[in-house]
């Protein structure tokens, strides 16, 4: 299964770059899987668009947070990345 998920310019530039290989998803979304695929979207707040850049990675680590009602998701190196 593949996942979409919104990130900032600042996230995909860390994800690209090694230093980030965690995300979250809000609470709602609790159907994610190890070996997942998820595909991080750059989106851009303003003016509020989809860049088109886009990052694709295997999941290799779920976590979901009680207390903030989120879900934790680490991934493994970006199997496809369209900068």
């Amino acid at each position: 299964m593949t996942h979409d998920i919104k990130v900032s310019p600042n996230e995909l530039k860390a994800v690209l770059a090694g230093a980030r290989t965690v995300t979250r998803s809000s609470g709602d979304r609790p159907d994610f899987g190890l070996g997942d695929l998820i595909s991080l979207l750059e989106y851009d707040g303003r003016p509020a668009r989809f860049t088109g850049r886009h990052i694709v990675a295997r999941v290799v680590g779920v976590a979901v947070t009680q207390r903030y009602g989120e879900t934790c998701i680490t991934f493994g190196e970006p199997i496809e990345d369209r900068p």
